[in-house]
């Protein structure tokens, strides 16, 4: 599988959904620029599964995707394991930086199994609930542009509005 959809994906969601409450990892206060636990760790951490009709209409419709586990590490290292309609699957992993704010930018760069980077948005809400849109800016891919935290959810250049953004959820 390319390297373009290691990690694209979203669902489209409102701003609202982002207002942060505390909540039982005790995501910090809808004013915080990071968003951390009440341990000083990104509420991104942890383990996320996209599946079913969370998946992105561009990673099912162009590449059968049927479930993504991704595991952000406090560290600033990621895994991901995808599995496709017929069961294969495709593993990367790499090392992600983010942002600050509410919905937040995000780059991805992955060691492997081929160098590439990725950058995006994603939001957390509830803690349990990832919201998340990224693209391959290098090796850039032709006629698409990663979407922005001032463009919001669906912003992705070069694809239809809504049609790039992944939802993903604690197992």
């Amino acid at each position: 599988m390319p390297a373009a959809v290691a990690l694209c994906a979203l669902v489209a969601c409102r701003p609202d959904d982002f207002l942060v409450a505390d909540s039982g990892r005790g995501a910090a206060a809808a004013d915080s620029a990071v968003h951390l636990d009440t341990a000083g760790i990104d509420a991104l951490a942890g383990d996320w599964v996209s599946a079913d009709g969370d998946v992105s209409a561009v990673l099912v419709t162009y590449y059968d995707i049927a479930s993504i586990e991704v595991t952000f590490d406090a560290g600033g290292s990621y895994t991901t394991h995808m599995v496709d309609g017929s069961g294969s699957t495709y593993d990367a992993v790499g090392t992600w930086t983010a942002g600050a704010g509410t919905v937040r930018a995000i780059t991805l760069t992955q060691t492997s199994p081929d160098a590439a980077t990725f950058a995006g948005i994603f939001g957390i809400s509830d803690d349990e609930v990832l919201t998340y849109e990224v693209v391959q800016t290098e090796p850039a891919l032709a006629g698409v542009a990663a979407p922005t935290v001032d463009g919001g959810f669906g912003s992705t250049g070069g694809v239809a509005e809504g049609e790039n953004v992944q939802t993903y959820r604690r197992p």
